[in-house]
């Protein structure tokens, strides 16, 4: 073998070389790419409900009638300032909760927060208030969070319904 097919070989095995490595970084390139893209997705997805929070807040929290008015128009039930100031709690608290809900199904909240936040999802539909304004609200939240929603409600009616079974 000659100096010149030695060199060419060299060259051959550098250059294999070279595009493995450079497959790999490219695959790590696409790696992130699609992290950031679903970061960035969830950061979009956060911002809009945030701001359709904070309009809520915003707008009604101050203002008896607005608030009124805005829930009247959706279907819930208004009473005093109060109680509708309980509705709106509720709603936003929902809101924030579907959110939760949301990041866990697409992986981005680990088990662990998610059931910390289930809890205080049981916890809140004992409250009354929840469980009347989800009534109307069921309607206007994903599907999969319904699902969770009613599944602890049925829960919680049939573990009401034992308790009253288990007194007679």
């Amino acid at each position: 073998m000659s100096l010149s097919d030695l060199i060419q070989v060299l060259s051959l095995i550098f250059l294999a070389g070279a595009l493995l490595v450079s497959a790999w970084q490219g695959r790590q390139m696409l790696r992130q790419s699609t992290a950031m893209a679903g970061e960035l997705f969830n950061d979009v997805s956060t911002s809009l409900m945030q701001a359709h929070t904070d309009q809520r807040t915003t707008f009604f929290l101050s203002d008896p009638e607005l608030l009124a008015w805005h829930l009247a128009s959706r279907g819930y039930q208004i009473t005093t300032a109060f109680e509708n100031k309980q509705r709106l709690y509720a709603l936003v608290k929902f809101d924030t909760l579907e959110s939760i809900h949301l990041r866990h199904v697409r992986g981005t909240v680990d088990e662990a927060i998610w059931k910390g936040w289930l809890r205080v999802l049981k916890v809140d539909l004992c409250v009354p208030v929840f469980a009347e304004v989800w009534v109307n609200a069921r309607q206007f939240y994903e599907e999969s969070f319904a699902r969770v929603v009613d599944s602890i409600l049925e829960e919680h009616h049939s573990s009401l319904a034992g308790g009253a079974s288990r007194k007679s």
